[in-house]
């Protein structure tokens, strides 16, 4: 079967965002109706209930999923989805809800639509590098750093931008030099932002009433991979006590933030009763022991319809 992946989904061309790389929601209906027509759209539910049953996915068979839990997935996903009587799978990051934090990635997306010049913020970049002692990269890791940071869809100067923000930046400094930039070029309360920007618990609730499921993307949005075993388990049990405020203690769903998992998150995660994970590898979702905590989901952009 196949998994599609959508993040932001929203009226973008005329909005004061515009430059967020989102799905209009025009188009995502245009999909929607697309996927309707051509596959058999199965729930998260269903999923579980082929498992249970020892029963093969049928053919032609599609599972929608949204990640970080945003706002758009309520005003917008949600209304389309009930108009067609389908359900969707959510994933949103517990802190940002918890806490009304802005994850890294979040205000890099938005650092990016306020500031239109790349050079400009690599500038800036620097001058917060240079304040703690640190230098940017080499030429030979200038010119490598593709072969490393993989992102499908974006030039290659916002690449190495996130390739700087998300993973060459040393870990203690990342989060300080994103909030750096989010507050020189946006100059907003980031606990407003972020109420503005993801689901509350009311809305999440509601969701849930009109059939739609939850599972699990971390409770920081930070790459499990790159933490040891000790600090994955911590990590992921604090998520798991966002979950059951929802009443979702059993048999859940994991989507790795980033994508980024080891054998030490499949490991916490079997003991922890996940039921089935999600990589961002592009690909046909193939549900068997050898793939069942790192199936693939195809990307919104990689539909042709």
């Amino acid at each position: 079967f196949i998994t599609v992946n959508y993040h932001y989904v929203r009226p973008i061309k005329n909005s004061k965002n515009k430059n967020i790389k989102g799905l209009e929601i025009k188009e995502f209906i245009k999909q929607l109706n697309f996927l309707k027509k051509n596959y058999n759209i199965i729930s998260a539910y269903d999923i579980k209930e082929f498992l249970k049953n020892n029963q093969k996915i049928p053919k032609k068979s599609c599972l929608l999923t949204f990640d970080d839990g945003y706002k758009d997935h309520y005003k917008y996903v949600m209304p389309e989805l009930i108009k067609r009587k389908l359900s969707g799978c959510f994933f949103p990051s517990a802190e940002n809800i918890l806490n009304h934090k802005v994850t890294d990635t979040n205000k890099i997306h938005f650092i990016l639509d306020k500031q239109k010049s790349p050079n400009t913020i690599l500038l800036d970049i620097n001058t917060f590098l240079k304040k703690n002692h640190i230098s940017l990269p080499s030429k030979k890791v200038f010119m490598d750093f593709e072969k490393k940071f993989f992102k499908r869809h974006d030039n290659k100067e916002i690449k190495f931008i996130k390739y700087l923000l998300q993973s060459w930046i040393p870990v203690n400094y990342r989060s300080k030099c994103c909030t750096h930039l989010f507050n020189k070029y946006l100059k907003i309360d980031e606990k407003e932002f972020s109420k503005n920007l993801y689901l509350s618990f009311k809305e999440i609730k509601d969701m849930i009433k009109n059939g739609m499921t939850f599972g699990g993307h971390g409770y920081k949005h930070i790459r499990l991979g790159e933490l040891d075993f000790k600090n994955q388990l911590s990590e992921i049990n604090k998520m798991i006590i966002f979950l059951k405020k929802f009443k979702i203690n059993k048999d859940w769903i994991m989507c790795y933030p980033y994508g980024s998992f080891n054998n030490d998150t499949i490991s916490i995660l079997k003991k922890k009763n996940c039921l089935y994970g999600f990589s961002a590898d592009p690909g046909k979702s193939i549900l068997n022991k050898k793939n069942i905590f790192k199936m693939n989901r195809y990307d919104t952009n990689d539909l042709v319809y």
